[in-house]
């Protein structure tokens, strides 16, 4: 049971910003397929927003995308989310995606192809608590 001082965030809100945010300043279109419909817990939504954010930072560097897709879904299994770019792939390190998951339980997986970059991550609802 979740307690009175736990509070939960409109992930889906937050994203649309950041999203449009980095699209402005980068100059990289940002396409998003799935928004999550529920609030989730402060600590789920500050671990995807770092994780989206540090994925967005390493496809700004490489400067090679045209195109940033985004998606973010929760279920009864809990939250998952991607980012995926158009560039020339990544030898992109996860230290830094997995460390804002740990306290989340979540998982990461980058798979970078000459063709472009895929971030999946997931967080079990069990641990939104």
């Amino acid at each position: 049971m979740r307690t009175r001082t736990q509070r939960d965030t409109n992930l889906a809100q937050t994203l649309k910003e950041q999203l449009a945010g980095w699209s402005h300043r980068s100059g990289i279109q940002v396409e998003t397929w799935a928004l999550p419909a529920e609030e989730v817990p402060d600590r789920v939504a500050e671990a995807v927003l770092a994780c989206v954010a540090e994925a967005l930072a390493g496809i700004e560097e490489r400067a090679s995308a045209a195109m940033v897709s985004v998606a973010v879904t929760t279920g009864t299994n809990g939250l998952l989310f991607t980012v995926s770019d158009d560039g020339m792939g990544s030898d992109a390190k996860n230290a830094g995606m997995r460390a804002a998951l740990v306290a989340t339980s979540g998982t990461i997986s980058i798979n970078g192809t000459p063709d472009g970059c895929t971030v999946r991550g997931a967080i079990p609802r069990e641990r939104w608590q």
